[in-house]
C-alpha cells in the first residue's frame, strides 16, 4: 500500500473508534513526528485559552485589590498617626516621685537632675544618677524607671558632722551658703541653715590655698580635728582651731566647758587622758578648765575650783582609767595653785 493512503486509513480507523495501534516500525518516522507535533499543538492551544481565562480574571482581581487599599489608605494613615500620638503620650513622665534623707527639697532634687513632668521618658536612668551623684551634697543617688511614665529617685544625702571655716577666704560657719563637712572630709554649700546644723562644731584652719566643693579638703588638721570629732560624741564641741602645723585647740561647752590642746598624731591617746583627768576633777570635787594633752608627760590642767588633792590622788568613784597603766596614772598630776 502506499505511504499516503496507509496514513489516511490509519486516521480514518482512529476517527471511527478503533483502538488498533500501529506498531512504531509500521509508521514511517516523518508520519511519526508530524503526528506529535500536530498533538503537542492542540495541547498548547488549550493551555494558552486557559491562561487566558485565568490572566482576565487576576486582572480583576487586582484592580479590585488597588481599589479596596487605595479607599482604605486614607484612614489607615488617620488610625496610625492616632496610635503613634498615643504611644508618644504614653512615654511622657506623668509619675515623679524623689525621696530624699536631708536638706534638700523635692524641687531642688528634681531641677539639679534636670527633671520635669512632661519630658521624655527615653532618657537613661544611668544618666540622671550620673547627674545626682555630681552634686556635692549628694552622696548616691538610685533612679528606677517605670514604663509607661513613671519615674522613681532615690537620693541619699552626705552627713554633715562640722563646718568649716577659713576666715582668710571669706569661708564663715553658721549661716546659709558656708560650707559644711562629712565624716570624709568631703565640702558642700549649706542650702539653707536650719536648727540642727547651728549645734554642729566648726573647725578653724588658716592655710588652706583653695577649696573645691565635691572634693576631700586635703589639710592633715582638718582630718585630726574630724577624728576628734567622730572619737568624742558624748562631750559637745564647740570648736576646733588649729594651731600651727601640728596641734588642735577644742573648746567644750556645755557640762563639759574646757579647752584642751591636742596633737594631731595623737588624738586617740590625748582623748583617753583626757578621760582620767576629768574623771578625777570630778571626783575632787572640780571641774576641768584647761589641759593640754598634747604632751605624752607632764600635762598641764587648770580647774574652775579648788582641787581637794587627796580625793585626787586617791578618788572614792572608779574611773575609766582602770585600763590605764600605773606608770600613766601617775603622770597625770594636777599643776598646784592653778584654778580658774
Amino acid at each position: 500500500m502506499p505511504r499516503a493512503s496507509r496514513y489516511t486509513a490509519e486516521r480514518t480507523a482512529a476517527r471511527s473508534g478503533h483502538r488498533e495501534r500501529s506498531r512504531p516500525d509500521d509508521i514511517w518516522p516523518a508520519d511519526h513526528a508530524r503526528a506529535h507535533r500536530s498533538a503537542r499543538s492542540r495541547q498548547g492551544n488549550r493551555a494558552g485559552r486557559r491562561r487566558r481565562k485565568i490572566s482576565k480574571a487576576g486582572w480583576c482581581w487586582r484592580i479590585l485589590c488597588f481599589l479596596i487599599v487605595g479607599l482604605s489608605l486614607p484612614y489607615l494613615v488617620q488610625w496610625g498617626y492616632g496610635q503613634w500620638q498615643a504611644g508618644q503620650q504614653r512615654l511622657h513622665l506623668q509619675h515623679l516621685t524623689i525621696v530624699s534623707d536631708g536638706l534638700l527639697t523635692e524641687a531642688e532634687i528634681a531641677a539639679q537632675a534636670g527633671i520635669e513632668l512632661g519630658m521624655s521618658t527615653r532618657v537613661l536612668p544611668q544618666q540622671i544618677e550620673a547627674t545626682l551623684e555630681a552634686v556635692p551634697a549628694i552622696d548616691s543617688a538610685e533612679v528606677q524607671l517605670i514604663l509607661p511614665d513613671r519615674l522613681k529617685i532615690s537620693v541619699v544625702e552626705r552627713v554633715p558632722v562640722a563646718w568649716l571655716s577659713v576666715p582668710e577666704l571669706g569661708v564663715l560657719p553658721l549661716r546659709a551658703g558656708g560650707l559644711l563637712l562629712d565624716q570624709t572630709g568631703v565640702a558642700w554649700r549649706c542650702p539653707s541653715l536650719v536648727e540642727g546644723l547651728t549645734l554642729l562644731p566648726t573647725i578653724e584652719v588658716a592655710d588652706i590655698a583653695e577649696i573645691s566643693e565635691g572634693s576631700v579638703i586635703g589639710h592633715s588638721q582638718v582630718a585630726a580635728a574630724l577624728d576628734l570629732i567622730a572619737r568624742d560624741p558624748a562631750r559637745m564641741i564647740i570648736d576646733v582651731r588649729a594651731l600651727g602645723t601640728w596641734g588642735l585647740l577644742c573648746r567644750y561647752g556645755g557640762a563639759d566647758d574646757m579647752l584642751v590642746t591636742f596633737h594631731t598624731e595623737r588624738i586617740a591617746a590625748g582623748l583617753a587622758d583626757l578621760d582620767i583627768i576629768s574623771a578625777r576633777a570630778a571626783a575632787s570635787g572640780t571641774a576641768l578648765a584647761t589641759a593640754n594633752v598634747a604632751t605624752e608627760q607632764n600635762i598641764p590642767v587648770t580647774f574652775h575650783g579648788k582641787v581637794d588633792q587627796k580625793k585626787w590622788q586617791n578618788p572614792a568613784v572608779k574611773t575609766s582609767d582602770s585600763n590605764v597603766s600605773e606608770k600613766r596614772r601617775k603622770i597625770l598630776r594636777p599643776v598646784q595653785g592653778i584654778s580658774r
